[in-house]
């Protein structure tokens, strides 16, 4: 929600640029979410280019959708499923409040 860029826009992984989440350095922070696109594999999180940690140990289906586009999105879709049935599916559309 409180993304100023957005660097990466693919349907399994999205990076974007946040102001200073208050680590003393005063610089913007950069923070991804990547899915290998593969059922079981883990969804990962990297802030400003570290350690890769996992966020969801496996899911079956991770998904970013841009809107209105992947070019000028005004809000991001994100859908996780964690297993192979649809019912145990999460959705939650984030608008991007921040961007130019």
């Amino acid at each position: 929600q409180f993304a100023t860029a957005l660097t990466e826009t693919s349907s399994s992984a999205i990076t974007v640029t946040v102001p200073d989440r208050g680590d003393a350095d005063a610089t913007p922070e950069t923070i991804r979410y990547h899915w290998p696109a593969a059922a079981g594999q883990p969804l990962k999180r990297q802030l400003n280019g570290g350690p890769v940690a996992n966020v969801l140990p496996a899911a079956h289906n991770v998904s970013f959708q841009y809107h209105p586009t992947a070019a000028a999105p005004k809000w991001v879709t994100v859908v996780i499923q964690r297993t192979a049935n649809g019912a145990a599916a999460i959705q939650t559309s984030i608008p991007l409040v921040n961007m130019p």
